[in-house]
C-alpha cells in the first residue's frame, strides 16, 4: 500500500500454490481492495478470480470461478455497498465462440448474485466494466470473427460493443461500434 507520496507504508506476500494473474483493482469505500483475474485450477484450466483484502492488505476471501473450457477476469470495480461486478471471458466447452461474461458479486462473501454471457457470430471478450452511481453497468467488449469465418456481414464485422445493464444484470442497451 502506498501514501500519497508513493511511500510503501504497508504491503504483503500471497502464495497462491498455482499459476495465477491480477488483471485488475478496485477500492471499496471502507478501502477493502478487490483484485480480479484468473488462476489455473488443478486440472490446468484457467478460472475467473476474484479476492477481496482489508486495508491491511490481509485477505477476506478469494475464490475460483470455474467456468466452461476456461475463463478470466479482465476488469472489475465496486457497484453499490459490498456489491462488486467484473467483467471478462468464458470458453466454451467444445464448440462455440467466446464468450463475454458479466456477473455481480456479494462483496462481503463472493457469493454469485447473477452473471451473464453474451455470445454471437463473433468471438466476444470483455474489456472492461464500469458502474455508475444509480448502479447502472457498462461492459465492454471486442468482437473478432473465429478463423476460417468467410463471408462477414458489416453486423458481424470486427467491433467494439458497449452493454448497458441495470444492477440486476437486465440489459438496458447495446451499442456497437465499427470502424473506430
Amino acid at each position: 500500500r502506498l501514501n500519497a507520496n508513493g511511500t510503501v507504508i504497508s504491503g504483503n506476500e500471497f502464495v497462491i500454490g498455482a499459476d495465477n494473474e491480477i488483471k485488475g483493482l478496485s477500492i471499496f469505500a471502507n478501502g477493502d481492495i478487490m483484485g480480479v483475474g484468473s488462476i489455473r485450477d488443478a486440472k490446468g484450466r484457467m478460472n475467473g478470480w476474484a479476492v477481496r483484502l482489508n486495508k491491511d492488505l490481509r485477505i477476506i476471501w478469494q475464490q475460483p470461478y470455474p467456468r466452461g473450457a476456461g475463463e478470466k477476469f479482465i476488469s472489475g470495480t465496486t457497484l453499490q455497498k459490498n456489491l462488486f461486478v467484473v467483467g471478462g471471458t468464458a470458453l466454451p466447452v467444445g464448440d462455440g465462440n467466446r464468450a463475454g461474461w458479466a456477473m455481480v458479486l456479494d462483496g462481503l462473501s463472493g457469493n454469485i448474485l447473477w452473471q451473464r454471457y453474451f455470445t454471437g457470430a463473433l468471438h466476444f471478450n470483455g474489456r472492461s466494466v464500469l458502474a455508475s452511481e444509480d448502479g447502472m453497468i457498462s461492459f465492454m467488449m471486442d468482437g473478432d470473427a473465429p478463423e476460417g469465418m468467410e463471408e462477414i456481414d458489416e453486423k458481424d464485422a470486427a467491433h467494439v460493443r458497449v452493454l448497458t445493464l441495470n444492477p440486476r444484470g437486465v440489459m438496458f442497451g447495446s451499442d456497437e461500434y465499427f470502424h473506430g
